[in-house]
């Protein structure tokens, strides 16, 4: 039995112990009978050739006379593991059940707990070292009334050991659940304590954004905790309960700390100036005109209902939606739904200071309308299965813009408009109506039929002939080449379409399309969204991009990688905000503990990589285990709580943040269709370029083969070309008379710019330095040749961070901006562990606490330093 502990009215600390509940059926849980190979009733085995041990510890153990140690020296690799197992009998259909066990761990590697059908339930043991813990699984039985418990070791772990499991069945009446509600009325006791507080505080004059919003959400997580508790989620609710605990904590310390926040002023337009949103803002000194950030939620009703919570928790932007099935009808237009919902949606976040980004949806398509022209639907994988270039679906498409737009275009409370959810083009070769357009697109391109047949060595009479390609790298490179570019042409044109018929009703409304992350996998060019077409269309670069939390002992704590650099790419092709309207920070049906350092620094390393409104995935809670929304924001009350915090900060600090993320890079990497078509090596190798790159203190862009050709490689001072056998003939001759004209070329790999577009040999330009592409040990090794290049051409960072042992810290990004004449420093360690550096000499002040900051500095893995030089 252990204690739970809950802070109570006099901030005095009580241990409420319990008995979880009814002993079950696991046998041996201590592990104290049987012979010294393996304890009785248990298994252990290893798969795929891991070189794991197994032994009985009698020196270390957490209770009785022993203990389990399991060790594995093999790396990480599919079907490779071993481990610790029982099989549970017995068990009743229906019965939730609790298993809880003891583990210690020395320089642990990827490790899970879990099993069942499949082994489908698996959480994450922590990486790294850490003393004795109890961790816990809960699971309800289903038909099968047998469960296969299991301990899995994934990658090299020097020492796991186990110890004290036990199994039991929970009930209403149990302990846990009389005690996790006797915690919870002690919460909620504090929670009107504070905020009676809270009201004394603001009546003499303190700003108390960051405990209110401590405070109220602790008091909707209690009332979320009691929900947990009736509908059997004891170990989420308990969860919530320590969570809670550290809210009204930390609130209570906090409560005279008088830290302002500005508000963007009621009905202020907000507007684009140097790549941030600007708007005037009210603090407490007066209005000032100032960058804002927008941060909050999507995506359905419960984020419209809440909308009179969000400012007291700092969020300020949600993301709703409706599409042409709820507007255009077969016997006319009607606009109940907008006024119902749309427009209920837009006054109640004008009389609460939020503002709302609409998605008009156009893959929610009438369903009478896919009745009477059935030949417009097409199959595929993506949300829009309808053909975008069919008269009949155009029609319907304006009718519901023009049944929309007129009656939000003038609120204040609109911020933009979302053109399509998830936009892909993968079933246009299906498409009938696709086919002229693509033989019209080959004649305006070729002009004849026999300068086609010269490049696809072909021998095609009329343009009319030439089928569709197949989008698969198996295709025949030119037709393949050709048939991406029509495609993401055409899907471009659809959208600039839609922004058209919205810009002849209002003009000045910002458009912009969720288009996914598009960086890190070479099939991304068949989805017809190519960034440079999106953003030539679009007034704010439109996103849909993920950064999970990875887990424990991979390199690196989260997807930091994709984000940033998506992010970078849609801002070398458009310096406007970035706008991911539906930010996925956690996985849906997440299992595992989500530490709410991950939400903050997922939303603020967004924002210093061009961000400027995020409605992260979704304002949700549910209790069924195979929804979507199982697991996500709304069920963590630390990382709600965390999402508020980085929400005041971007607001506080956001002179400093936007100076940040407005840094001109001078070092760009190609971004090549052609190459991408070409060379399975260009995808991973232009991302350890980047990760090189972004561990060098310097802004990184990209460019594009057809930025290149209309002269945009101007811009910048030195061009990465990674893995790129191909460019287009027109990019290659403008990077060669680039490079002959003092340009910097460095290029990653052999045979780079060897091939033009259609496989045609071509000359490649003077490289200034060629690097070995290398494994990801060599990458570190790369990023000090690469700052050596860099400040060879007078381009490298203004500063360059060291550990105390005079080393370049590598997994560490920084950034350096001047404003008001001091410089300023964003870090972040991406590393799941702590790592030292050194700043620059000077008196630093860290400017989240307003404290001052030692030259010697601790990054703990996933926790942003944002400090000034005094």
């Amino acid at each position: 039995m252990r204690p739970f502990l809950f802070t109570v009215l006099n901030s005095l600390f009580i241990g409420i112990a319990f008995s979880p509940g009814i002993a079950c059926a696991l046998l041996n849980g201590g592990f104290e009978s049987g012979d010294a190979a393996v304890p009785d009733s248990w298994q252990h085995g290893c798969s795929g050739g891991c070189e794991g041990t197994f032994v009985i510890d009698n020196e270390v153990k957490a209770e009785g006379t022993r203990s389990v140690r399991l060790s594995s020296a093999s790396e990480f690799a599919p079907h490779v593991f071993c481990g610790l197992s029982q099989r549970l009998a017995s068990l009743t259909p229906g019965q939730i059940y609790r298993l809880s066990f003891q583990a210690k761990g020395e320089d642990v590697g990827i490790c899970w707990y879990g099993g069942g059908p499949d082994w489908a339930l698996r959480k994450s043991l922590p990486s790294g070292t850490f003393a004795w813990r109890e961790f816990i699984l809960e699971w309800t039985c289903g038909d099968d009334t047998s469960f296969e418990f299991r301990i899995n070791l994934d990658s090299p772990t020097q020492a796991l050991w186990v110890d004290d499991v036990r199994l039991y069945a929970m009930t209403q009446d149990s302990p846990v659940v009389t005690g996790l509600l006797d915690g919870i009325a002690h919460l909620e006791e504090q929670v009107k304590v504070l905020r009676a507080t809270l009201e004394h505080t603001a009546l003499q004059g303190l700003a108390t954004w960051y405990p209110r919003a401590d405070v109220v959400l602790a008091e909707r997580f209690c009332s979320y905790a009691r929900d947990d508790v009736a509908n059997g989620r004891f170990e989420r609710a308990e969860e919530v309960v320590r969570e809670v605990e550290e809210l009204l904590a930390r609130a209570e310390k906090e409560m005279t700390d008088n830290v302002d926040v500005p508000l963007v002023k009621k009905d202020a337009p907000i507007e684009i100036r140097d790549g941030s949103f600007w708007a005037e803002c009210v603090t407490r000194n007066g209005e000032e005109m100032r960058p804002v950030f927008l941060t909050g939620y999507g995506h359905f009703a419960p984020v419209v209902d809440d909308l009179p919570f969000f400012p007291e928790i700092g969020i300020n932007v949600i993301q709703i939606e409706i599409g042409p099935r709820s507007t255009v009808f077969e016997d006319g237009i009607r606009t109940d739904g907008v006024r119902e919902g749309i427009i209920r949606a837009l006054d109640r976040a004008r009389e609460n200071g939020v503002r709302v980004c609409v998605l008009i949806s156009p893959h929610y398509f009438p369903q009478w309308a896919l009745d009477k022209w059935p030949g417009v639907q097409l199959q595929t994988r993506g949300f829009l299965n309808v053909a975008p270039d069919a008269p009949e679906v155009r029609d319907i498409y304006r009718q519901h813009i023009q049944a929309l737009v007129p009656l939000i275009k003038d609120h204040p409370a609109l911020h933009s408009i979302c053109l399509s959810n998830e936009p892909v083009s993968l079933a246009w070769q299906r498409d009938p109506y696709r086919l002229p357009l693509w033989q019209s697109w080959l004649e305006r391109k070729y002009n004849t039929i026999a300068a086609l047949n010269e490049v696809y060595r072909t021998e095609y009479t009329s343009f009319a002939e030439i089928p569709h390609p197949e989008l698969s790298f198996n295709e025949k490179r030119a037709p393949l080449y050709d048939g991406v570019r029509f495609n993401q042409e055409a899907f471009a044109e659809f959208h600039a379409w839609m922004t058209g018929e919205i810009h002849t009703i209002a003009p000045n409304l910002p458009c912009h399309a969720k288009v996914m992350i598009l960086p890190m996998d070479r099939s991304t060019l068949f989805w017809g969204t190519d960034p440079w077409d999106f953003a030539k269309l679009s007034q704010l670069n439109g996103n849909d991009c993920p950064n999970m939390r990875l887990a424990p002992g991979r390199e690196w704590t989260n997807e930091w990688l994709g984000q940033n650099m998506y992010y970078d790419l849609q801002r070398s092709m458009k310096r406007v905000p970035i706008f991911n309207t539906e930010n996925h920070i956690i996985r849906d049906r997440e299992k595992n503990y989500i530490p709410p350092e991950h939400i903050y620094t997922a939303i603020w390393q967004g924002a210093i990589h061009g961000q400027g409104a995020s409605t992260t995935w979704a304002w949700q809670r549910t209790y069924d285990a195979k929804s979507d929304f199982e697991g996500l924001i709304l069920h963590r009350a630390a990382s709600t709580a965390a999402m508020s915090r980085c929400a005041l900060d971007l607001m506080r600090l956001s002179k400093e943040v936007a100076a940040l993320q407005n840094l001109t890079p001078s070092i760009a990497i190609l971004y090549s269709n052609a190459a991408q078509v070409a060379d399975p090596r260009h995808v991973d190798a232009r991302a350890r370029v980047y990760e090189t790159l972004n561990f060098c203190g310097v802004p990184v862009g990209f460019i594009t083969d057809e930025q290149i050709e209309a002269g945009l490689l101007e811009q910048y001072k030195c061009l990465f070309v990674a893995g790129a056998k191909a460019s287009t003939a027109r990019a290659i001759e403008a990077m060669r008379q680039w490079a002959g004209s003092g340009g910097c070329i460095v290029a990653y790999d052999t045979d780079t710019l060897v091939e033009d577009e259609y496989g045609r040999p071509a000359a490649p330009p003077t490289f200034a330095a060629s690097l070995p592409a290398g494994n990801v040990d060599d990458l570190p090794r790369m990023r000090d040749e690469i700052l050596g290049l860099l400040n060879a051409n007078n381009i490298g960072p203004d500063l360059i961070l060291h550990t105390e042992e005079g080393v370049i810290p590598y997994g560490v990004e920084w950034r350096t901006a001047t404003m008001d004449g001091k410089m300023i420093i964003n870090i972040i360690n991406y590393r799941p562990v702590p790592m030292k550096v050194q700043l620059p000499e000077g008196v630093w002040k860290n400017l989240m606490t307003n404290q001052p900051v030692e030259m010697t500095v601790m990054l703990e893995p996933e926790i942003p330093l944002l400090v000034s030089r005094e």
